[in-house]
């Protein structure tokens, strides 16, 4: 049975709302307290391996009563604090990074942003913040003084990149892949806080429609962690693909489509203009490509070249997932492998970048 988390909380929270102010806050506290239990019991009953629905659970319980506890919404309008709005996501950052800098202590600015200028995302405002802040703030436990957190925003063609540059962290740092779904604890005035872990960022982030990759720099613990969000001139830009796109009727459930490319550009224009026409739209890496289910056709496969090189040896393991497709796609950068071209057939198409997308509609559609 699905429970709605947030719906059932809220009608609490209405319930709470109509007694006095005091036994208001009273009642919130005590709940805050509560859910402050189930926290810090996590490692205990979990260990190391925290189910992602109680985390989900946990992280939305806890907004929820610490947006009514601090008074910043009305209950209605808690609801809709998802939606994006433009924002200067410079000016998001300069705000985390003082708040962090002044609740540790940090007098020799350890986290400092570089950005000459606004830069502005199409975003969830308080989503944006809770995801960074939470990244930055999962790195403490292993920041010494000598240790630096470089904030930088950049703008190419299609996105906003802001990067996050630690370096010298603790030498008992114990690596990305462990801190990214641990839980962390850090401190707060006097009280003791539990972060969430990096991971539900990454994951929020990314439903947002920002690009998230984490890299080891070379010289010990040096990490960089870059986060793209499509700018707003490619927005603009997908709005006027979308009208120049020929005259058609929607379709009713048409199937799903899979996408596996490298950019994020690239995943959104195709997401967008398949969505438009009715069909479901799967986004995912290799590894969740493989697990897909082998009971159910697909309508299409979407699939950068690169990918199918790197990760399938055999190739002929490939054409047998290859199957499952009523028709593919394969995108290459200069030169068309030419084990790729050995699985030329009807529904078989191989597009060069730039890429052409009325050609994979065409494609897709065809009969």
């Amino acid at each position: 049975m699905s429970i709605d988390i947030e719906q059932l909380v809220l009608n609490a929270l209405k319930k709470i709302s109509e007694e006095n102010s005091f036994r208001r806050a009273t009642l919130l506290n005590i709940l805050h307290l509560n859910i402050d239990l189930l926290l810090q019991n996590a490692f205990l009953w979990f260990k190391d391996d925290i189910p992602e629905d109680y985390r989900k659970v946990i992280n939305s319980l806890m907004t929820l009563t610490t947006s009514f506890l601090e008074e910043e919404w009305d209950m209605e309008d808690r609801i809709f604090e998802n939606t994006p709005e433009i924002v200067d996501v410079a000016a998001i950052l300069n705000a985390i990074a003082n708040e962090i800098n002044v609740l540790f202590g940090f007098a020799d600015s350890r986290i400092s942003l570089e950005a000459d200028k606004n830069f502005q995302v199409l975003a969830p405002r308080k989503e944006v913040t809770r995801a960074i802040y939470s990244i930055i703030l999962a790195h403490h436990p292993y920041m010494t003084e000598d240790s630096r957190c470089r904030i930088s925003v950049a703008e190419d063609v299609s996105n906003i990149v802001v990067s996050l540059e630690f370096s010298g962290l603790d030498t008992n740092f114990p690596g990305m892949d462990k801190i990214q779904k641990s839980f962390y604890t850090y401190q707060s005035g006097e009280s003791n806080k539990i972060g969430m872990g990096i991971d539900a960022a990454i994951s929020s982030l990314r439903d947002m429609g920002a690009l998230t990759k984490v890299k080891q720099m070379k010289g010990g613990n040096h990490y960089c962690i870059t986060i793209s969000f499509p700018s707003m001139a490619f927005l603009r830009t997908i709005d006027e693909i979308r009208k120049t796109q020929p005259a058609f009727d929607k379709k009713e459930n048409p199937g799903d489509i899979i996408v596996v490319v490298e950019d994020l550009i690239t995943e959104m224009v195709l997401g967008e203009l398949f969505k438009d026409r009715g069909y479901g739209v799967i986004f995912c890496d290799v590894n969740k490509m493989k697990s897909l289910s082998q009971q159910q056709e697909y309508e299409g496969l979407i699939i950068d070249c690169a990918f199918v090189q790197k990760e399938f040896e055999p190739m002929e393991d490939f054409g047998e997932i290859m199957g499952r497709f009523a028709k593919t796609v394969f995108i290459y950068n200069d030169i068309c492998p030419e084990q790729i071209r050995t699985f030329r057939k009807r529904n078989l198409l191989l597009l060069k970048k730039p890429i052409e997308i009325d050609r994979i509609i065409r494609h897709i559609e065809m009969d």
